[in-house]
């Protein structure tokens, strides 16, 4: 069997960024691990993404020039390399272990039950490597009554009280928030605890495993904001910030569009009264601190509704501007993209693909002093470094060809034409 040879493609160039050096087996698929291992991916780590044989379902997410190569998972998975082991057989889990003794870290978001069944367990790849950082995102805990559940991001967006937020503030019915937000708030906290026990075992030489519970992360990310007067023993008053949720928190309307505004201290209302002509609050005994305006949020709220109108967008931005009042246009999903700010900094970077197209990347929203920016590298075609990966970890070609043979790899990189 001739083994196809790889190009020289960008994902295999030397990193740069502070994670270089760094190697991660990504045994993640969906949303929260692919995106936690994209934040170190893009930082310098070098991220081996292993897809079962069906590869992951991302890829096929909406319309594509290529197949299985979607808008979410490229977004998700660019700058990592990509290989195909059929784990279910045991000469994919030697190969996984060869490749286990090469890493830093490993990173998993299926259920630990069903890394036991592989042979995958903590003790079975510490094993292997006793320095591994293994990193398991789940849906809960393991100490609690629904270890070994499964969860996706709207079973963690409702149990975590978002839905019911949302009808509060709305007055309707209960609403997922329009995106996968769990999935993506609990990958960042995914990528932060494994890369503290990268610390950590920099410093000590201590391999460990980390358990990151999507429902434990994202009621932390709700309840820092609402929790509120429940946060005391006995409580002060009922849970719920009710800033935010407050009926007239939201853009609000001007002439000609809408206005995104926040007047946060005591200064910025001040300045505020002053811009809508009325200078009689100054002394307002419920606006003079920042409890009374939490308690009269409603008022204050009302007021602006009452006023914005009257002018349009963009003289209401020079106005607050001037006061230093943090406010900004409401723009639409559309208008992101043209939005002149992200346009000045090359947020959006065309990024030319294999195939003769191009993908539209977001720049790393991170600057760093001694890294500076570098394009973003495509995401990898299934199985696209295979045969490279496994070169690297010392397995001939021979055994290469035995395990293409067997269906227990698959080689997805291009041939170069003769």
């Amino acid at each position: 069997m001739t083994l196809a040879t790889e190009t020289k493609t960008a994902a295999a160039q030397p990193a740069t960024g502070p994670l270089a050096g760094i190697r991660i087996v990504d045994l993640s698929a969906v949303l929260t691990g692919p995106f936690a291992t994209h934040m170190l991916a893009d930082h310098g780590a070098e991220v081996i993404k292993v897809e079962a044989p069906g590869g992951d379902i991302t890829r096929h997410i909406g319309h594509a020039p290529a197949p299985g190569m979607s808008s979410v998972f490229q977004h998700l998975n660019r700058n990592k390399r990509g290989i195909v082991l059929d784990l279910k057989q045991a000469r994919g889990r030697e190969v996984l272990f060869k490749l286990i003794r090469t890493a830093d870290a490993l990173i998993f978001n299926m259920r630990p039950e069903a890394m036991a069944r592989l042979g995958l367990s903590y003790a079975e790849v510490r094993a292997q490597n006793p320095e591994i950082v293994y990193c398991g995102i789940v849906g809960f805990g393991e100490a609690g009554p629904y270890a070994g559940k499964p969860a996706y991001d709207d079973v963690i967006q409702g149990l975590t009280g978002i839905p019911d937020l949302v009808a509060r503030a709305s007055g309707g019915e209960p609403r997922f928030i329009p995106m996968a937000a769990a999935d993506r708030i609990v990958g960042l906290y995914a990528a932060n605890a494994l890369t503290m026990a990268l610390l950590h075992r920099a410093r000590t030489g201590q391999g460990t495993a980390v358990e990151v519970p999507m429902f434990e992360a994202m009621a932390h990310f709700v309840m820092v904001e609402h929790m509120f007067y429940r946060s005391f023993d006995p409580p002060l008053g009922p849970a719920t910030n009710p800033r935010p949720l407050d009926k007239n928190c939201k853009p609000h309307r001007t002439r000609d569009g809408y206005l995104c505004l926040l007047p946060y201290t005591a200064e910025h209302w001040h300045a505020m009264f002053d811009i809508l002509g009325r200078p009689d609050l100054h002394d307002d005994p419920r606006f003079a601190q920042t409890s009374g305006r939490i308690n009269e949020v409603e008022d204050l709220y009302a007021l602006l509704d009452a006023r914005l109108p009257e002018k349009d967008t963009a003289e209401w931005v020079a106005l607050l501007t001037e006061a230093d009042i943090p406010a900004m246009p409401m723009n639409r999903i559309e208008d992101v993209l043209d939005d002149p700010h992200l346009k000045a900094v090359g947020f959006f970077q065309k990024t030319p693909d294999a195939d003769g197209g191009a993908f539209i990347h977001m720049a790393v929203p991170y600057g760093w002093a001694d890294w500076p920016r570098t394009p973003p590298q495509p995401a990898p075609r299934q199985a696209e470094h295979s045969v490279a990966v496994l070169r690297e970890i010392g397995i001939e070609d021979s055994e290469i060809a035995e395990l293409l043979a067997a269906g227990i790899v698959r080689d997805g990189a291009r041939t170069e034409d003769a």
